[in-house]
């Protein structure tokens, strides 16, 4: 026998004490008190071994030792529990706290699509937080972690976009899709996206409180089986690496360059047809007069339209909080074709009379119902919030114009104005007929909407 009986004997019995700091003074007294019997022991020749045995044997039953120390502790055992209760609110509020700071990160931006990032920067410190708390098997870091958690199941009931939808489409092969969709576009969870970063969570949630429980009997002396808490931290490592892969991949899309950047405000754009490359040099010399006369931040006003018989138009975007206005006009020898809505002799003509019951409102018609609602034929679609689902992990939402040219051959300039002014420097030419469809990206307050000029061949 040795005196490491006696450790054993004082883990034991003081197991049921919740308090680390109670339970290690109580352990060190009870210590203390074993070895002044046997010191008394081997005092009257008694020899170490039997003086161990006598000890030990005087001591008593320790199952009933314990019940008798856990009930002398009954009092610092219900504080300790209070306190916890009180550790862990003071975490929840720790935790809101955050979350609003998350809220009010999105609404300074106005794109929904910023969460997707914070999520990847905070599971990445909550997954780092929870392996560092598994290795050294600590119990209360883990409770610090789980409302940080538990909070998101927020933003995944409001369909915001998650670090879970980068793995699903690296699985898919659809990875480069996704993220040149992230970057263009407002991105919607699907049902089945939620429901996987709910799992996760959920298991995230789960895996701290093992961590944090097993912490606690390893600590505690409640037990001496190692091997949970090993698995445990093996679990962390590998969530760890999940969470910092998927947000790595999230992350690429700031490989994606273009010549759109975020804070370039790019609110109109003016598409311009144009018979050679000569015309071409006189729009843009129009354009670049027009930057110089109005100068930078006016806005443009009745002379920015350049006179042609042909179909030239000017796309008008805002973006403000959570709501998108997109509008495009379409003009001819410098007047615009008036939207049939607006034309009441044509609505009242054609069937759309407000005071018929039957009415149906201008933004109920689709341009099958209306071919000239929006000024023009050649205008198919405009929308200020377009749904597209992509695949069963994710949708987009953009605010779009769709543009078919009934012109067959020459150019169209796309001449943007970005930052208040008339930026010629970053006119786009596309020779016509289109071989293929033309995207053209603005954006303002970081959310983007396009333009899309489709080919002649498109029905």
């Amino acid at each position: 026998m040795s005196k490491r009986e006696f450790e054993d004997i004082a883990d034991n019995v003081c197991s049921g004490i919740i308090s680390s700091k109670q339970r290690a003074i109580a352990r060190n007294e009870l210590l203390d008190h074993l070895d002044c019997e046997l010191e008394d022991a081997v005092s009257r020749d008694i020899p170490e071994d039997e003086a161990l045995k006598e000890v030990i044997n005087n001591f008593g039953s320790v199952s009933s030792v314990k019940a008798e120390i856990a009930e002398s502790y009954k009092e610092d055992n219900y504080l300790a529990i209070v306190k916890g209760i009180y550790s862990f609110a003071g975490y929840i509020l720790i935790a809101g706290a955050l979350f609003f700071f998350e809220i009010f990160l999105l609404f300074i931006s106005f794109n929904q699509d910023t969460y997707l990032f914070h999520c990847c920067i905070l599971f990445i410190v909550l997954s780092v937080l929870s392996f560092i708390a598994a290795k050294k098997k600590m119990i209360k870091l883990p409770w610090a972690i789980i409302p940080n958690a538990l909070l998101q199941l927020i933003w995944v009931y409001e369909k915001g976009p998650t670090f879970i939808i980068a793995i699903s489409e690296l699985l898919t092969g659809n990875l480069k899709n996704f993220l040149n969709d992230l970057h263009y576009y407002e991105i919607l969870s699907a049902n089945l996206s939620q429901l996987l970063m709910a799992v996760f969570i959920v298991l995230f949630v789960a895996i701290n409180v093992a961590i944090s429980i097993c912490s606690f009997r390893l600590k505690a002396k409640r037990t001496v089986n190692k091997k949970p808490c090993i698995v445990l931290k093996h679990i962390s490592a590998i969530v760890m690496a999940f969470v910092c892969l998927s947000s790595a991949l999230c992350f690429g899309t700031v490989f994606i360059i273009d010549n759109n950047s975020g804070f370039d405000y790019t609110k109109l754009y003016y598409i311009v047809p144009a018979e050679s490359k000569t015309e071409i040099e006189k729009v843009l010399s129009f354009y670049k007069n027009e930057a110089e006369n109005d100068g930078k931040g006016i806005f443009p006003g009745g002379n920015d339209i350049y006179q042609t018989e042909e179909i030239m138009y000017k796309v008008w975007y805002h973006h403000d909080l959570d709501s998108a206005v997109i509008d495009i006009h379409a003009y001819c020898n410098g007047k615009e074709k008036t939207p049939k809505n607006e034309d009441w002799d044509w609505m009242i003509d054609n069937g759309f009379d407000p005071s018929d019951p039957d009415f149906i409102p201008m933004y109920d018609l689709t341009y099958e119902d209306t071919p000239e609602v929006y000024g023009d034929k050649t205008i198919i679609q405009k929308s200020s919030y377009d749904e597209v689902p992509r695949d069963i992990f994710y949708k987009t939402a953009s605010s779009r114009v769709v543009i078919k040219p009934d012109k067959k051959q020459g150019y169209l300039v796309i001449i943007p104005f970005t930052n208040d002014t008339f930026r010629t420097d970053k006119a786009e030419v596309v020779e016509l007929p289109l071989e293929k469809d033309v995207r053209i990206y603005g954006n303002m307050y970081l959310n983007k909407y396009e333009i899309i000029l489709k080919k002649s061949s498109d029905e």
